[in-house]
């Protein structure tokens, strides 16, 4: 009678087997752990850099607000001539508003500007536009942050 004994697993089966398998399982879950801790980090360096270190997005420049009619002035020019100077000044939208603004500093400067020319000189559109943009210049220094723009709405020669 023959003997069954039973044969010696062959190197790299059986138990061996279950440790392979679970090796290849346990390499994707290292893998899918690293790979979200390296998008965690980005994210995070991401929010980083927008918080911290981007530079802040620009403000938008300021609107036209409310418009402020003065009174025409009449000038002298030289010799004996005369202009009369109407102008209105145009408000920057939220930082002033017709009611509560003063127009004796721009009244004073409308003076400044327009009188004692020679009349030839004020006939001359180029310069008026010159006299003009001065003007805005300095009422805009006048009236720090709310002026927006000026515009001469009546302007006679005599």
């Amino acid at each position: 009678m023959a003997t069954i004994t039973p044969s010696k697993p062959k190197a790299g089966a059986g138990k061996d087997d279950a440790a392979t398998g679970n090796a290849k399982g346990g390499r994707k879950k290292m893998l899918i752990i690293i790979l979200a801790i390296v998008l965690a980090i980005a994210a995070g360096g991401a929010g980083t850099y927008f918080v911290f270190l981007a530079e802040p997005a620009e403000p938008e420049p300021p609107g036209p607000g409310e418009m402020v009619p003065m009174a025409p002035q009449t000038l002298s020019l030289a010799e004996g001539h005369y202009v009369k100077v109407g102008v209105s000044i145009e408000l920057v939208e939220g930082e002033a508003t017709a009611a509560t603004f003063d127009t004796s500093k721009a009244a004073e400067l409308v003076i400044d500007t327009f009188s004692n020319h020679e009349m030839e000189t004020l006939r001359d559109n180029d310069m008026r536009k010159s006299l003009s943009a001065d003007l805005l210049k300095g009422v805009q220094k006048a009236y720090p942050d709310q002026v927006y723009d000026l515009y001469l709405t009546e302007f006679v020669l005599q």
